[in-house]
């Protein structure tokens, strides 16, 4: 039987993305996005929730996402749903976090910040393509098991 793993979200930061280094110089950023989702119930009442995503994007493209996002930016990402265990160090208690591997990324509502190396008029930036790991040398992207080999933890 196949499977599919692949998550498609449309959200804005919630914080300042951060970016780590593993012991071995590998590059993860990680800062989560907000979705809404709305529905009017039959008396007209209208519900509103906020969704919260973990997201964790790594090499070259994680250095990408962190140069051009910032809290409140709205992007598009593409990934998969991994679920990953740890130990709480205070409780000692197996705590379980789920994030989005994101491999593909879009910035929605901003130019790029200005590259001097770039020397594509304005408006060609607004009409980006998205960015995709497989776009990044074979060298800096990862295989989910190659990611959890990283982990410090």
């Amino acid at each position: 039987m196949a499977s599919l793993n692949k998550c498609l979200l449309i959200g804005r930061l919630g914080k300042e993305p951060t970016i780590n280094y593993t012991p071995n110089g590998q590059p993860v950023c990680k800062f989560s996005i907000a979705t809404d989702d709305g529905w009017k119930e039959k008396d007209g009442k209208k519900h509103e929730r906020t969704n919260w995503h973990n997201i964790v994007i790594w090499g070259k493209l994680g250095e990408t996402a962190k140069k051009y996002l910032k809290k409140g930016s709205l992007c598009y990402i593409e990934g998969k749903i991994d679920t990953r265990s740890y130990d709480d160090k205070e409780t000692g208690q197996k705590k379980y976090v789920t994030e989005i591997i994101g491999s593909t990324i879009q910035f929605l509502d901003a130019l790029p910040k200005k590259d001097p190396m770039d020397q594509r008029a304005p408006e060609e930036n607004m009409n980006q393509e998205p960015i995709t790991a497989d776009e990044m040398p074979e060298e800096r992207t990862h295989t989910l098991g190659a990611i959890n080999d990283d982990l410090p933890f």
